[in-house]
């Protein structure tokens, strides 16, 4: 006699880690070829930008329709969806720079990372900045939050040299000490073989 377990309310952590048991348990029977592998993980990652998008498409359909304003907001989303207001924010801003930009510069969307919070933070950069980020090919579906950062810091670096050629600048010098540390280590091993 088999007995059916209770319906029971999931808790965030449990429906997350439910979900990913699950996933797992899938991933693990589905797929055998390297192929099969590709594909999914390819798939998954492209649906996971378009869901970056649409979540934040709904968080501001959800703000306008539930005419909820500032801490009634804040209160909805941290008692009622599974992430914070800070990720709200991030999600719906992304969402919103997508819009805008699709509108503006469709051919630069392709461009852009499946990961919200590197898009949030393209969307912070003054508009001078994110055109040179854009033309100095610094913004690519590759690129990441911390890049995008750096480029912001170093954008107020120096008024005559622009915010890419200072990223260049320091990619030099990176470049110039990991030369210096082989230069090093190629001496010392001509040393020990004796070809000084």
């Amino acid at each position: 006699m088999t007995t059916k377990a209770a319906p029971f309310k999931l808790t965030k952590g449990q429906l997350r880690t439910d979900t990913r048991v699950e996933a797992i348990d899938r991933a693990r029977v589905m797929l055998t070829t390297a192929e099969q592998f590709r594909d999914e993980i390819s798939r998954l990652w492209f649906e996971n930008e378009r869901r970056f998008v649409e979540i934040g498409e709904l968080l501001i359909d959800a703000q306008e329709r539930l005419k909820l304003e500032g801490g009634e907001w804040i209160a909805w989303v941290e008692a009622t969806l599974p992430f914070k207001r800070g990720v709200a924010h991030k999600l719906m801003a992304a969402a919103r720079f997508i819009r805008d930009e699709a509108l503006r510069a469709p051919e630069r969307i392709a461009l852009l990372p499946p990961s919200y919070s590197t898009v949030y933070e393209i969307s912070t950069l003054p508009e001078p900045l994110r055109e040179e980020a854009f033309r100095a090919g610094l913004i690519t579906p590759a690129t990441q939050r911390e890049a995008v950062s750096e480029f912001k810091r170093a954008s107020s670096a120096k008024p005559d040299e622009t915010a890419a050629e200072m990223l260049l600048r320091r990619e030099l010098r990176r470049l110039e000490r990991q030369r210096a540390a082989l230069d090093t280590r190629i001496a010392e091993i001509r040393r020990r073989l004796g070809e000084s």
